[in-house]
């Protein structure tokens, strides 16, 4: 409350309004879509639009109520980016953004020529759910086998948007390998072998994953000499003949696909 002189003038107190002052970028924050660990100014995932808010304050921290006001978001990193703002017209902006390329961004979020309090942010972008029908096969044994010989192929085991999944636990799971005569619709018994050490794919440039546990991975951006991306699987087939061969994930995988062939 204001102290108040002895002899007021007439008709005082007044009313006084006070309006914030314009905006200021220093001080104008940013605030994620959740608190806990793994929100949208930290980690993103592939094909997945992610939001955030930007709360415009003026100069001594005072919320501004109207808007109107030009803020601009962008992501350098593994690709280019730009941000959709959409304006409540109560100071506040809603921020939409969609990464489709697994690796680290610089989200800067600018007003003028200012970036905001804690522009730029590091962002973390992971691979979306496997997808075995853009994850490529290689190797002889797709093609020519000897029965009882232990036959061997690869597979790039990637996501929708050709990200590579560098979880092994994600790129292995329920995938098997199934072959049926061309001509007569017999299947030959054959023995997919055990994973060995080497066999997973393993990468030395990650970051731990945060986030819904059905997209479980660690990111990666681009595979290294140092890093081995490939999944390897290992087949023997004791019966001679013309097959048609299937690598695939069984019917109750949540991320059900055949692999491609190249």
């Amino acid at each position: 409350t204001c102290a108040l002189p002895i002899y007021p003038l007439h008709k005082s107190p007044y009313q006084a309004l006070v309006h914030p002052a314009v905006t200021c970028a220093s001080r104008t924050i940013a605030t994620a879509n959740s608190p806990s660990p793994g929100h949208s100014l930290e980690l993103a995932t592939a094909g997945v639009q992610a939001e955030f808010s930007i709360t415009a304050k003026d100069l001594y921290g005072n919320l501004k109520s109207d808007g109107n006001e030009l803020f601009l978001v962008r992501f350098s990193g593994t690709e280019t980016a730009s941000g959709v703002v959409q304006d409540r017209q109560d100071g506040t902006y809603r921020v939409l953004y969609t990464l489709t390329k697994s690796g680290t961004y610089a989200a800067s979020v600018v007003f003028g020529a200012t970036g905001i309090m804690g522009s730029p942010f590091r962002i973390a972008a992971q691979p979306a759910r496997r997808n075995l029908g853009y994850s490529p096969a290689v190797g002889e044994a797709l093609s020519l086998a000897t029965a009882g010989a232990l036959s061997v192929f690869t597979v790039s085991v990637r996501d929708s948007f050709h990200n590579w999944q560098p979880d092994p636990s994600v790129a292995q799971a329920s995938i098997a390998i199934g072959m049926l005569d061309i001509k007569t619709g017999y299947k030959p018994p054959i023995t997919q072998e055990p994973y060995q050490v080497g066999d997973l794919p393993a990468y030395t440039d990650t970051v731990g994953f945060v986030g819904d546990a059905s997209l479980a991975g660690t990111q990666v951006a681009t595979p290294t000499s140092l890093d081995n991306p490939r999944l390897k699987l290992r087949y023997v087939v004791t019966r001679t003949g013309e097959y048609a061969m299937t690598v695939a994930a069984s019917v109750d995988s949540p991320m059900d696909g055949k692999v491609s062939q190249s």
